[in-house]
């Protein structure tokens, strides 16, 4: 969090007001759920719908929601982020203009799930 206020504050004073900077990494929801495994111990789901038919019901529910409420993890952007797609981008303006330096994901989640699991009483 740190780092994003940081970032904020510091963008605050771009030059070029309303420029878009990435802040983000490039990692897919497979990637982030065996990562949290590993930190965790807590195992990631067992079924895994393969992402084509993610994919193609994605495609299904942008029409069905437009018509009738669905919930959020039915919602086509939900499915099309399970189904591994990535939005990637790169931090690299945000570390050249602004000089942005995140932690990495394995530095920096841990201590955000650990939080977290102390909350919901695991550990």
């Amino acid at each position: 969090m740190f780092h994003i206020a940081k970032w904020y504050k510091i963008g605050g004073k771009d030059k070029s007001e309303g420029a878009k900077i990435n802040i983000q990494g490039t990692r897919n929801v497979l990637e982030l759920m065996k990562l949290a495994q590993q930190i965790t111990g807590v195992p990631a789901p067992r079924i895994r719908v393969p992402p084509a038919m993610l994919k193609a019901t994605s495609g299904l529910m942008s029409v069905v929601e437009k018509i009738v409420p669905v919930p959020e993890t039915y919602t086509a952007e939900y499915l099309r982020v399970n189904a591994g797609v990535t939005y990637l981008g790169t931090n690299a303006k945000a570390v050249r203009e602004l000089g942005y330096n995140p932690r990495s994901l394995e530095e920096g989640l841990p201590e955000t799930l650990h939080h977290e699991m102390q909350l919901l009483g695991m550990k």
